[in-house]
This record gives C-alpha cells, sequence and structure tokens, in this order.
C-alpha cells in the first residue's frame, strides 16, 4: 500500500543475484554494524533484552575492542554503532565515532532519545555523527510509557528540540535527524500524530518500520515467549488495512503540507508460502557483518542476542576467519534456499515487509 506523495522504503537488498551463489567472498564487508552498550534504561516490550541477561558486566564495548575490530575490516565505509543496548549508555560512544570518521566511513546510530542532552548533542555534533535515529511509536505519552517502560515522550521532544537548536547555532547539517516508529495495532491511529510531532520539533524525517520479527521457530528459548506473545497481539493483520489506509492518508496529508519525508512500509497479506517459493532477498550474511559488544559475531541484528545464532568471536578468532569460515558458509546457503534457518523465521525481511 503507498499513499501518493509518499516515499517508499528503499529496497536495499535487490543486488546482483549472482552473489548467492558465493557461500565463501573474495571481499570483506564494507559495512559493519557495533554494539556498543548491550544494556539499556528502557524495558521495552518487543525488545528481547527484557528476557536476556548479558554474560558480562558492564555490558558495553571497550574502545580498544572497537579499534580492533576497524583494523580487521579496512575497506569499511558504514558503521551503525547499535545493537540491543541503547548506544548512549556507553561512555565511549563519541570516540568510536571519531575512530570510524577518521577512517573515512559514514557513522551513525538509533537511540531512544533519553539521554540525548545538551551535552550529547553536542558531542554527537562535533564528533562528526552523520545520522541519527530515534525511536518514537506514538505522540500519545502513556501509550508511549506502555511500549517502551521508563520512557518519557516529554523527555525526548525536549531532547530533539535542543539537538535541533543546536544545530542551528552552530551551522552544522550533521547529523541527518530522523524519528524512526513502530507501526503495531496498538499505535496506529498515532502516526499522524508522530509525523506531527516530527513537523514541529524541526524532524524531517519519519521512518516507520513493522515489528522486526515474530520469534517464531523451533529454536526459540523459553524465556523469551513473553516477548513473542507481545508480538503476536501487536502484528499487523489484513483486518488493520481500513484503519492503516486511514492513517497513512492522514499522515501524508501533514507530511506534504510541512514538506517532511514520510518512509512507509509496504504492508501486504502474506500467504504461506508454497513448497519450492523463495523468500524475498536478504543482504546482511553477503553484505555486511553484525558483532556484539563482546565480539560475537551474528547474522543480523534482527536476532537481537547471540545465544539464538552466532559464528564465533571476531576478537578471538578474527574477521576474515569467520567472515569465511564454515558457519556462515552453511549460514548463506541454506538462507539462499527454499528453507531459510529456523532463526530466520518470522522475520520481516523474508515477509518482504521490513
Amino acid at each position: 500500500m503507498i499513499v501518493p506523495g509518499i516515499y517508499q522504503r528503499p529496497l536495499r537488498w535487490l543486488y546482483r543475484r549472482h552473489r548467492w551463489r558465493h557461500l565463501t567472498l573474495p571481499y570483506l564487508p564494507a559495512d559493519i554494524q557495533v554494539e556498543p552498550s548491550a544494556e539499556c534504561n528502557l524495558r521495552c516490550s518487543m525488545c528481547t533484552l527484557r528476557c536476556y541477561e548479558p554474560p558480562s558486566r558492564p555490558a558495553q564495548m571497550s574502545l580498544s575492542s572497537f579499534q580492533a575490530i576497524l583494523e580487521q575490516f579496512p575497506q569499511v565505509r558504514d558503521v551503525t554503532l547499535q545493537g540491543l543496548g541503547e548506544p548512549l549508555l556507553c561512555k565511549d560512544i563519541f570516540s568510536m565515532v571519531r575512530l570510524a570518521k577518521q577512517r573515512g566511513a559514514k557513522v551513525g546510530f538509533n537511540t531512544n532519545g533519553m539521554l540525548l542532552d545538551s551535552d550529547a548533542s553536542h558531542e554527537a555534533i562535533e564528533s562528526g555523527v552523520d545520522w541519527l535515529c530515534v525511536s518514537l511509536d506514538a505522540a500519545n505519552p502513556r501509550l508511549l510509557s506502555r511500549i517502551r517502560a521508563g520512557a518519557n515522550s516529554n523527555r525526548i521532544s525536549m531532547n530533539l528540540n535542543t539537538l535541533v537548536e543546536t544545530k542551528a547555532r552552530l551551522g552544522s547539517t550533521r547529523p541527518e535527524l530522523t524519528i524512526t516508529m513502530v507501526l503495531m495495532r496498538s499505535t496506529i491511529r498515532e502516526l499522524p500524530g508522530v509525523v506531527g510531532l516530527a513537523s514541529r520539533l524541526g524532524v524531517p524525517n519519519v521512518s516507520v518500520q513493522v515489528l522486526s520479527h515474530t520469534l517464531e521457530g523451533p529454536d526459540l528459548p523459553e524465556r523469551y515467549r513473553p516477548v513473542r506473545d507481545f508480538v503476536a497481539g501487536e502484528l499487523l493483520s489484513p483486518g488493520n488495512s481500513r484503519e492503516l489506509e486511514e492513517a497513512y492518508a492522514e499522515a501524508g496529508v501533514i507530511a506534504g503540507e510541512k514538506r517532511l519525508n514520510l518512509i512507509l512500509p509496504a504492508l501486504r497479506d502474506h500467504a504461506a508460502a508454497e513448497p519450492g517459493h523463495r523468500p524475498p532477498l536478504c543482504r546482511w550474511p553477503w553484505e555486511s557483518i553484525y558483532i556484539t559488544y563482546d565480539g560475537a559475531v551474528m547474522p543480523c541484528c534482527m536476532l537481537s542476542t547471540p545465544d539464538r545464532a552466532n559464528f564465533g568471536n571476531v576478537l578471538e578468532k578474527g574477521g576474515s576467519a569467520i567472515w569465511n569460515g564454515p558457519g556462515y558458509a552453511s549460514f548463506r546457503l541454506a538462507l539462499a534456499s527454499t528453507s531459510p534457518p529456523a532463526a530466520c523465521q518470522g522475520c520481516a525481511v523474508l515477509r518482504g515487509e521490513f
């Protein structure tokens, strides 16, 4: 469903199909995602951090480990500094930004916005953060705090306003700001309000996405069932079509009048895949690498926690050995087949929605 005049999410994973035939690759990824912290100041209903205890404390990547990772990927072009936790809890986050920028990489991260105060705003600008996304699923304060326990919409709004004003005062065009909204059954009617709030705060972009993973699959540990149950109750369905159309249309009018970039997910009714059905392309195992705060390499950020799938520790084995190791090769083979890995079942990318 596309509302006229509104940008549709770019299909970034439509790249050359021949790469699907390669299980080992003659290159290292230029796009890396590193988790600065597996700790968070919120407890979001759809986040597996509610049920996952990092194996070490503090659950933060050291600056020396980050530097070692950068050295293993000398051709790095894009660095995303986010993972399961809140990036601004990492004391070295802006030093990491500076190190990545010294290598010519484009750098950014997503934050819940609660810690994005005046000092953090200055650091984000001065360190050279290229893009910054702030999660805001509802303009209604009560609904937001119910979905993301500990979140305060007034504080997030004030922090965003401070960053916008600081950028203007310093004459900086960076970081490019985006409000990111997760579209669920309970937040459909919030979409126009979020777009209006972005306009009032001077944030030029609103990116809307669906829940990234249903946590389905036989490999799901028992402790994650509360998250899975919440997601199951919030997933959009064909029964939400009319409500979605109305919310899209209203949000589209606001975005058009205020000249905001509004990116909406392509929502469709996905019937169960028939035998032999090939899933949509997923770029991750061929194009990008995801590394947790303690060095574990995972297939992607959608899986959230390394207990579900990981290929080893990059700080111990090295990036090249893992990238072309047997674990990655087997995973690529399964993902390119008609029977994707169990951990990928329920992924919004494979459903063609994210």
